[in-house]
């Protein structure tokens, strides 16, 4: 895929190069360096665009059932609310419901209800 990605590229700008060259007359040595530090400058741009690419594609998997983030540390920050919405959510890999204000409780004395729950988790 790079390989062919640098081929169009170099098509590409190869055709600009010549309908400069033609448009312009240019045919100073200084003047076509340039345009050939201008192509390799973008040939650069395109490798770190790549490398970029496989990276993320490394890290993340999407398919038309789940999307997969796989990374050694992820942090989601919100200005806002934060909404993540499912039909189960488990953090950390927890298989026991979370407990909310109101909820039941059985305890020792007898049944009671949570009288507060988090103030920044929340649930239905």
């Amino acid at each position: 895929m790079k390989r062919k990605l640098q081929a169009i590229l170099l098509i590409l700008f190869g055709f600009t190069v010549a309908t400069v060259l033609n448009s312009q007359s240019l045919t100073t040595s200084t003047e076509i360096d340039a345009l050939k530090k201008q192509v390799s400058a973008l040939v650069r741009t395109v490798d770190d665009l790549q490398k970029q690419v496989a990276t993320l594609q490394s890290a993340i998997q999407v398919t038309s059932a789940s999307v997969t983030i796989k990374s050694s540390s992820i942090e989601i920050t919100s200005a806002a609310d934060l909404k993540l919405k499912g039909t189960i959510i488990s953090l950390n890999g927890g298989t026991k419901p979370v407990a909310r204000a109101g909820d039941q409780v059985a305890t020792p004395a007898g049944a009671g209800r949570i009288a507060q729950g988090s103030p920044t988790v929340l649930s239905n």
